[in-house]
């Protein structure tokens, strides 16, 4: 058979498809579709697709057993290689609390046996269903394990529950068996459904794009053309609102602008259907064009560019992250405050892909850009997205407005509270060079007063020396899986200089410092000279602490502390040379830098 095998690929997170993709790009033999959807997701994509002429369903864990229950087609598992488990249990070694391990049984015992032989004392939880994975989580969080190892579900349930989570994948050798054996074993081809080929000529002579799906969301009818395929997902979350009421109407971005999809439903012979169209609109694009200060994004624009919904604020600590969790929900204005690097504008991204607005647009207000001109009329112009549409408008770096443009925006969002039909995101960057450091108190309170925002107040990693560790670890683990690399862990050393050093570009520059050491590492751990070597490079103008005389005018162990930062500057992050300058033990300069300024 000289055809090639049709695989519908249903990865339950990104990364897989893309493996999935890469691979099959190798193949001459296999010709893919591959969707992300996770368990009940993912089996209503094996739903969507099952009048089309697959050979084969490629998914993974618990995604596959549910994908199994509701087609007729042949499903594959994508396994998890004990090579893949290696690097992962490897890889939290250095971790700093409770690990626990929830897999299904085969994965389990594997896990169980590498432990065995590295002698890691992970505790292993065998799980039977998706189901019982969320309870299962629950149940460590109880024990006061504060890192889970696991499937999608588990790790999805973890963040839920405000636990720190890292995902089992499959690595490229592992999906290269699974398509092995799905070309082995698969020969046939479905039927291909025939469509109506005058009514769907009729239908694409329209101006309008239509789309029709039955009661649970599958396709019946389409002429949807490449571009508007990526709507399927929207109409479908329209389908709740369209049950309830008559009629619903998102808008979406385009390469060409803005689309209005309007939803209706009507009963036919016995059953219900919903039919969606799509349209320019053209009025809001007459607007927006020509702004630049102004840009459009959908939820999916967000995904592509790597925002994880599901990994929300892993730099908050847990009683902010589940407050922050608790205003994503509600359709309160949030003010988001922080130094450079505390990602501000990531966290209001996550606020909006975990809100009830994500199926509307997300809208980007450059501050920086902003003329007096584009505040008015985005104030006023009865087409401005404050007005005339649902959606989210993130007014991005506050504190760059002059005073008059920024008196200006509050006023006008004060005036027009009540006929706001948006959430309001506004972010604030402490410390900024753009804003003097004593306005910014007033302008935040202002802000709060004004408006009614809730502060999302973003701590400065030097505050957070305890987190760091963990930080760098599940950093490490998301590049892995991005980049198809490897690295298992940091050298015990490598910790504590990441632990001492004072971060003023905060996560930003934590992350930048680990993924040029990832890259530089000629083995499987990151070195502490790597490590050094990269600090002593930063040590830039912009380091705080590095410079500079001690300030006396402070407490004796932060005097101490500073003092010893100094020398560790000037000795180029070398620990040796700085305890013999100070004529202390090396353990004892560690123990000063640990405890940081002032404890």
């Amino acid at each position: 058979m000289n055809r090639k095998i049709r695989v519908l690929g249903i990865a339950p997170y990104e990364a897989l498809k893309n493996t999935m993709i890469r691979v099959a790009n190798e193949r001459s033999d296999v010709e893919l579709t591959v969707e992300v959807g996770n368990i009940e997701a993912g089996a209503a994509i094996a739903r969507k697709y099952e009048n089309e002429n697959f050979d084969a369903i490629l998914s993974r864990g618990g995604t596959m057993l549910e994908v199994e229950k509701v087609t007729s087609k042949p499903v594959f598992d994508v396994p998890i290689s004990h090579q893949d488990l290696l690097n992962v249990i490897r890889l939290v070694e250095h971790y700093k609390g409770k690990v626990a391990i929830l897999a299904y049984q085969n994965i389990a015992k594997s896990a169980a046996a590498l432990c065995g032989i590295l002698h890691y004392h992970y505790d292993i939880f065998i799980i039977d269903s998706w189901r019982a994975a969320k309870e299962m989580v629950k149940e460590v969080k109880k024990q006061g394990y504060s890192l889970i190892i696991g499937d999608m579900v588990s790790t999805v349930q973890a963040e839920e529950e405000g636990i720190q989570s890292m995902l089992l994948i499959s690595g490229t050798e592992s999906v290269r068996q699974a398509f092995d054996t799905v070309v082995g074993i698969c020969r046939h081809y479905a039927k291909v459904s025939e469509e109506n080929t005058f009514f769907h000529a009729f239908m694409r002579s329209r101006e309008n794009e239509a789309l029709a799906m039955d009661e649970n969301g599958n396709v019946v009818f389409s002429t949807f053309s490449a571009e508007k395929r990526s709507l399927l997902a929207a109409c479908r979350n329209m389908i709740p609102t369209i049950r309830a009421g008559d009629s619903s109407v998102i808008y979406k971005k385009s390469s060409n602008g803005l689309l209005m999809v309007s939803g209706s439903k009507n009963r036919l012979m016995g059953a219900t259907y919903f039919f969606f169209s799509v349209q320019k609109n053209n009025l809001t694009l007459s607007y927006l064009s020509g702004y630049k200060s102004i840009e459009i994004y959908n939820a999916e624009d967000l995904l592509h560019q790597g925002i994880d919904p599901h990994s929300f604020g892993e730099n908050l600590s847990p009683d902010l992250r589940r407050q922050s969790l608790s205003i994503s929900k509600s359709n309160a204005p949030v003010l988001i405050t922080g130094e450079p690097g505390t990602e501000k504008e990531i966290l209001a991204a996550h606020i909006y892909l975990n809100s009830a607005e994500v199926k509307n647009p997300y809208f980007i207000v450059n501050c920086a850009a902003l003329t007096a001109k584009e505040l008015e009329n985005f104030l006023s112009s009865p087409n401005s997205p404050l007005y005339a549409l649902l959606g989210t408008v993130h007014f991005k770096g506050v504190h760059r407005l002059s005073a008059s443009l920024f008196n200006r925006l509050l006023m006008g969002l004060q005036g027009m509270s009540r006929m706001l039909r948006c959430r309001l995101i506004l972010t604030y960057e402490l410390h900024s060079p753009h804003a003097a450091m004593e306005d910014s108190a007033l302008r935040i309170n202002a802000v709060k007063r004004q408006i009614g925002c809730m502060e999302i107040p973003l701590l400065p990693l030097r505050e957070c020396v305890d987190n760091i560790a963990n930080l760098a670890v599940l950093h490490i683990h998301q590049q892995n899986r991005l980049r198809g690399s490897s690295i298992v862990g940091l050298e015990p050393e490598s910790i504590s200089l990441l632990e001492q050093y004072p971060w003023p570009q905060n996560l930003n520059q934590l992350r930048r410092v680990l993924n040029e050491a990832m890259l530089c590492a000629s083995s499987m751990w990151i070195s502490a000279k790597d490590i050094r070597r990269i600090l002593s490079a930063e040590n830039g103008p912009e380091a705080p602490v590095h410079r500079g005389t001690v300030n006396l005018n402070q407490s004796l162990a932060a005097i101490e502390y500073e003092a010893a930062m100094l020398v560790l500057a000037e000795e180029n992050m070398n620990q040796v040379r700085t305890a013999k300058r100070l004529g202390i033990s090396r353990t004892t300069l560690w123990r000063l830098l640990r405890k940081g300024p002032g404890k």
